[in-house]
């Protein structure tokens, strides 16, 4: 059962000392890229749906709270994104390897730490100290993912996505709003499965779709939805 309270809320300024180095935030922009998505209408990825109350309506609170700065055309449902895996949906998708990765990784707990920042997004800070989720990243990278988002400068960094700044904005008057926040304590919770999503790429904000979950140590595949290989 998971056990641990984590803390939800920056209590100083630590979480947020990379964010501060940069002067600005990014200004996000609802627009049809069509240059980057070249005609195709889907983009998958791998995912921890977020399911569990608590951590829900902290999400909810700390999208309220930072209003002032967020892009309104967000509609993400909470999340924890594993691995970008790029246009081709699951007709490129391998399946008995995926099921053998599942299959020998245990369950394993998340706690939601501090909120935080990076230049373009605010964030929920997620800790795993096991160690599963990056082995389990490792993995999955060698089944289905974006190659081009699969680089050494980019680090990985466990967080759930509160929402997108929807302009240029000093970066310590973010950080204060951000240090104002007091939300409750949630416990950790235990991750039993991961799902392969997808959104539309006409929307940088859009709400997500879960094309289907996969068991951990059983590595049972369930789909949910047939939005798996529309990208024609």
């Amino acid at each position: 059962m998971p056990s641990a309270d984590a803390p939800c809320c920056a209590k100083d300024l630590n979480a947020l000392k990379h964010f501060l180095e940069h002067p600005f935030t990014i200004k996000n922009v609802d627009e049809d890229f069509k240059s980057w998505h070249l005609g195709r209408r889907r983009y998958y990825f791998w995912a921890i749906p977020v399911d569990d109350a608590d951590w829900i309506d902290l999400f909810h609170g700390a999208t309220k709270h930072l209003q002032p700065f967020m892009l309104s055309s967000y509609y993400r449902q909470p999340h924890i994104t594993i691995l970008p895996a790029g246009f081709d949906g699951s007709h490129n998708l391998k399946q008995t390897p995926l099921v053998e990765i599942c299959r020998h990784t245990s369950c394993f707990e998340l706690s939601l730490g501090a909120l935080s920042s990076f230049t373009s997004s605010a964030y929920f800070e997620v800790h795993e100290p096991s160690g599963k989720l990056r082995n389990l990243r490792a993995d999955l990278a060698r089944v289905m993912c974006d190659r081009s988002c699969m680089t050494e400068e980019l680090e990985f960094v466990p967080h759930m996505t509160v929402g997108l700044y929807g302009g240029i904005y000093p970066t310590p008057l973010v950080a204060d709003l951000i240090q104002q926040f007091a939300g409750n304590r949630v416990s950790a919770i235990m991750v039993r499965k991961i799902a392969l999503a997808s959104y539309q790429t006409s929307s940088v904000g859009g709400p997500i779709e879960v094309i289907m979950e996969i068991e951990l140590e059983s590595g049972r595949i369930y789909w949910v939805s047939n939005n798996s290989n529309k990208n024609d």
